[in-house]
């Protein structure tokens, strides 16, 4: 499974989610860009940041069901658009900040 995130608050994802074993992603060049600007540019003049995650059949139960809920809480609160890529072309998006608990149960049973 692939997931894209972007959004203005996707590095605070991304910062979260390299602590979970097994879970490999690839950030844009944005992310170069907002190193420079962290060093002392206002944070609404940086622009947004994506990344690829990807989580394969390598990726444990217990990795996965971490990444489920550090996403699911992104999405309820930060910033953030997530693109699940699946099977084929099919492709579900969902945007945040939502606190539309039926949206956000929906994208944890796909994450699962």
């Amino acid at each position: 499974m692939i997931l894209y995130l972007s959004g203005r608050d996707t590095d605070d994802l991304l910062m979260v989610l390299e602590g979970v074993a097994g879970v490999v992603f690839k950030r844009s060049d944005e992310r170069k860009k907002r190193k420079y600007f962290e060093k002392g540019a206002r944070k609404d003049s940086m622009g947004e940041v994506s990344a690829k995650v990807f989580l394969g059949s390598g990726v444990g139960a217990k990795a996965r069901a971490a990444v489920r809920e550090i996403v699911v809480e992104g999405v309820r609160s930060k910033q953030v658009e997530v693109v699940i890529k699946g099977e084929g072309n099919a492709e579900i998006a969902l945007a945040g900040p939502n606190p539309d608990e039926g949206q956000l149960q929906a994208l944890a049973d796909l994450l699962m």
